[in-house]
């Protein structure tokens, strides 16, 4: 069972897989920049771990559709083992997911925490599902190794035999009220997935962030992004100058980045309230960032 529970925005039910979690180095994270660590694991104490590690959580999420459409955000590790040894790790955590009723698999960037799941043991984990792959981290991972590099890339080719990979390079709505984001800088085709109902918004956002902290300070970075300056979330996000969290856990934020966590929910996700448009099929994303950078509230955060 999942220590997170599930969360509804009307009919869609968003539940969340913990499959366990690993400590991972600070110094890693917000690299040049002069953090007061002690006072944000005074806030945040579920972040951390020790004096200078983070909780790094591997989490997937299973969105149920109003038409009972089942989509899966990331897949958890599958064959790979974790990034760093777990501290914690579920045993089954994908139990209660019926597989081959999944019908859309979206795979916000190919790294191991992520993709891994997408095959196990050589076949497809989701029978019945559309692998969703952006063309940039396609066409990148391309000449890595799987276990050296980390990435599910070459684990994964056996779905594009089978016809069961979709590899594009645009935003567009893959079912009603669930989009799929380009947002580059952790990995070149890193994606994140807005899901929709009315005036509400969920966004899972990958690893476009890390920890609470980058959410106060968007030009911060992580190590772990291949393109810094693309990876910051100020440039990168999917509703302008709102904050996300990845990596760690999903929290409520309010215009002025101040952040309160959200018990309910899990890591790479935030809760907004739209009053105006979010990139969809046939308007593009650099239209929506200049919209939202002018200073049209394109996403209104609940606080």
């Amino acid at each position: 069972m999942s220590h997170v529970q599930p969360v509804r925005m009307g009919p869609i039910e968003i539940r969340t897989i913990c499959e366990g979690w690993a400590a991972l180095a600070l110094a890693d994270e917000a690299p040049g920049q002069t953090v007061d660590w002690d006072g944000e694991r005074e806030r945040r104490p579920w972040a951390f771990f020790g004096s200078d590690r983070w909780r790094w959580h591997v989490h997937a999420f299973v969105v149920q559709l109003p038409s009972g459409m089942i989509v899966v955000v990331d897949t958890g590790v599958g064959d790979f083992p974790p990034y760093a040894p777990w501290e914690e790790s579920v045993e089954d955590p994908w139990a209660d997911v019926e597989a081959a009723e999944v019908r859309h698999v979206l795979v916000t960037h190919l790294h191991a925490d992520h993709a891994g799941g997408t095959v196990i043991g050589g076949a497809p984990a989701f029978p019945n599902a559309m692998v969703h792959v952006h063309e940039a981290d396609w066409s990148a991972f391309a000449g890595s190794t799987d276990a050296d590099d980390y990435v599910a890339r070459h684990a994964m080719s056996s779905l594009l035999e089978l016809g069961m990979i979709s590899i594009t390079d645009t935003d567009r709505e893959v079912a009603p009220g669930v989009q799929l984001r380009h947002t580059p800088g952790h990995t070149p085709g890193h994606r994140s997935v807005i899901i929709s109902h009315g005036d509400d918004a969920i966004l899972l956002t990958g690893d476009l962030l890390h920890l609470p902290t980058q959410a106060a300070h968007p030009g911060w970075w992580s190590s772990h992004d291949e393109d810094p300056q693309l990876g910051r979330p100020r440039d990168g996000c999917c509703c302008g100058e709102l904050p996300t969290m990845g990596g760690g856990s999903r929290f409520r934020t309010s215009r002025d980045r101040s952040d309160r966590w959200d018990p309910r929910a899990g890591s790479g996700s935030i809760t907004a309230r739209r009053a105006g448009p979010v990139a969809g099929p046939g308007r593009s994303s650099r239209a929506s960032d200049d919209l939202q950078r002018k200073g049209s509230p394109a996403c209104r955060v609940e606080s």
